[in-house]
């Protein structure tokens, strides 16, 4: 392995664990899955795009918007897709080809997509009119948000559980429960000694 290689797998082992901590801090808060924090990632992506290309021109968002609607909605699908797979593999204790050939690509263009957002950013920079520096931050943002979600779905699976508020509820109510149940405390040998005087 080359010093290009290397440089690669440790920065991506250091966003990848970024990414896993960021999971299970998503899933023990809120109890929701990757595919889902990933399809929210998604969804900011695409209102910030929407915006930069109206910022642009009102006709290159009539024409722009509707088109990239349809494309996240695709990878939120697939999104999704692969973590009913992903879950369905763990369940039987085998290997989901699907699932590794996406985390493959995922692993190859997440780099790209979140490094060449964060350039259109960096192109806004050199732009005059705050308009169109506007612009190209949305874009670039769009851009990093939709590379941080492939990040997100090459991250461990987590099944979908109750957000921390209701399991915090749950242990309440068991221990009320618990308390409940037990024996009322009798008074002891003394106490019954000193009442009768």
């Amino acid at each position: 392995m080359n010093k290009i290689e290397r440089a690669y797998e440790s920065i991506d082992r250091a966003l990848m664990s970024g990414a896993n901590a960021m999971i299970h801090a998503w899933n023990w808060t809120t109890g929701e899955t990757k595919a889902q924090l990933a399809n929210k990632t998604i969804t900011i992506s695409t209102v910030a795009a929407g915006t930069a290309y109206f910022v642009f021109s009102p006709i290159c968002g009539f024409a722009l918007t509707p088109i990239h609607i349809l494309c996240s909605h695709i990878l939120q699908r697939k999104n999704t897709e692969i973590e009913d797979r992903e879950l369905k593999a763990i369940k039987s204790r085998c290997l989901d080809s699907h699932v590794v050939k996406c985390k493959d690509i995922y692993k190859s263009q997440a780099p790209f997509t979140v490094g060449g957002g964060t350039g259109v950013v960096g192109l806004g920079c050199y732009e005059n009119e705050i308009r169109e520096n506007l612009g190209y931050a949305l874009i670039g943002a769009s851009m990093i948000l939709v590379g941080a979600s492939e990040y997100m779905m090459r991250a461990d699976n987590l099944p979908p559980r109750k957000n921390c508020v209701e399991r915090g509820v749950d242990w309440l109510e068991e221990k009320v429960r618990e308390y409940k149940a037990q024996p009322a405390v009798q008074p002891s040998f003394a106490y019954h000694q000193l009442t009768r005087f």
